[in-house]
């Protein structure tokens, strides 16, 4: 068995995304349930979205230093104790999965979710 070569690799990837109608490649369709699903799972964990007075976007993310017994990790609500976070390394993960997905919104998605889900920073 042989393991195909990068621009194979690269050229498979980009037929996946044809065929699930992304428009480019390392981008997911366009679907504002989707834009949804993700800023939602985000916000869940602790993330946050802002639109700062000058209108730039930016996203963020809980420290590791802010957890702790009196503050701790973010769970989903009504998970089970199989479904719950136990340390930092597994709510990092799941972190790095939702910021992986939600870079890779088509732009119309993300401004969805922008407009949506984001705390709006007014300067005077």
């Amino acid at each position: 068995m042989t393991t195909p070569s990068t621009p194979q690799m690269r050229s498979q990837s980009a037929d996946l995304y044809e065929i699930f109608g992304a428009e480019r490649p390392n981008e997911l369709p366009q679907s504002a349930d989707n834009a949804a699903l993700i800023s939602m799972l985000f916000l869940k964990l602790g993330g946050a979205l802002y639109i700062h007075g000058n209108g730039k976007r930016a996203i963020s993310r809980p420290c590791a230093g802010l957890f702790s017994d009196s503050h701790p990790l973010p769970q989903f609500p009504g998970a089970g104790i199989t479904e719950q976070f136990h340390n930092f390394d597994e709510w990092n993960g799941a972190m790095k999965m939702v910021n992986y997905l939600f870079a890779r919104l088509h732009s119309d998605d993300k401004n969805f979710a922008f407009d949506a889900f984001a705390l709006v920073s007014v300067e005077a």
